[in-house]
């Protein structure tokens, strides 16, 4: 495929994505909405709370171990329990944070597209590297006559090659 058919048909896609302006800041935001729902902040503060309690059970089994109330092989089981718990929570947690870093990332590559789109003239007639970077996440080949454009937050356009 000559990269000149390939650029006409990604500056074809870039201006199709452009002309559609409001929908696609609307997407953007939906986009960004829809991942932040996702993040589900609830279930992480759910965690950290059960975390806290279990800390303050295995607190209150070593106070009966110190008082002479209970015999510390008694309580293995329970401390085991505990830990076991405590590690599953642990790796919730760093789950969460680890997709809290992605949603950041998307959120910033998001508003950046926005934000070049905004800037765009209203119709590109030539083929930009710098523009092409800032707002096309990959370009798929369908085929020799078609390509699939991804455009950063998601938003796909599908372009003829000319041949």
């Amino acid at each position: 495929m000559p990269e000149d058919k390939l650029q006409q048909a990604i500056l074809n896609a870039i201006n199709e994505y452009y002309g559609c302006g409001n929908d696609i800041r609307n997407i953007l935001l939906g986009n960004i909405e829809t991942v932040l729902i996702d993040s589900d902040s609830d279930e992480l503060r759910r965690t950290q709370q059960r975390l806290s309690e279990i800390d303050k059970s295995r607190n209150e089994l070593i106070s009966l171990i110190t008082s002479g109330s209970a015999d510390e092989d008694q309580l293995d089981g329970e401390f085991q329990k505990l830990f076991e718990e405590e590690q599953h929570l642990r790796e919730i947690t760093e789950k969460h944070k680890a997709q809290s870093e992605k949603i950041k990332e998307m959120q910033f590559q998001m508003k950046e597209a926005e934000r070049t789109v905004r800037n765009l003239p209203s119709k590109l007639t030539e083929y930009d590297d710098v523009i092409v970077k800032k707002l096309i996440e990959c370009v798929k080949v369908i085929s020799k006559t078609e390509i699939t454009v991804i455009f950063k937050g998601g938003y796909e356009v599908t372009a003829e090659v000319e041949e």
